[in-house]
């Protein structure tokens, strides 16, 4: 089957970019720079579904994210999750 992207992030937000393990999506929100990191990874719902390899690399992506963020401006203090209540679909 492959890896798709849950259906829940079709909605609000729209892809951005693709990084060598993650799907980037941005968020449709005028409040905060908002992305979305997906691990392109069949069936990953929690950190322990990647590699210790994978895990390494979404760490780098996020700090890559944040970098991103950062440049935008007027950002004081970075929020960083893996809460998962709309989708159960691994995503930062």
């Amino acid at each position: 089957m492959g890896f798709e992207v849950a259906p829940a992030f079709e909605t609000g937000s729209v892809a951005a970019a693709e990084w060598p393990l993650c799907h980037v999506r941005l968020q449709d929100d005028a409040r905060f720079p908002w992305l979305i990191l997906i691990p392109r990874v069949e069936g990953a719902v929690e950190l322990e579904n990647l590699s210790v390899e994978q895990r390494a690399m979404l760490m780098e992506e996020t700090v890559r994210a944040g970098s991103l963020v950062r440049r935008l401006g007027g950002v004081e203090k970075l929020n960083v999750g893996a809460i998962g209540n709309v989708t159960a679909q691994l995503h930062v």
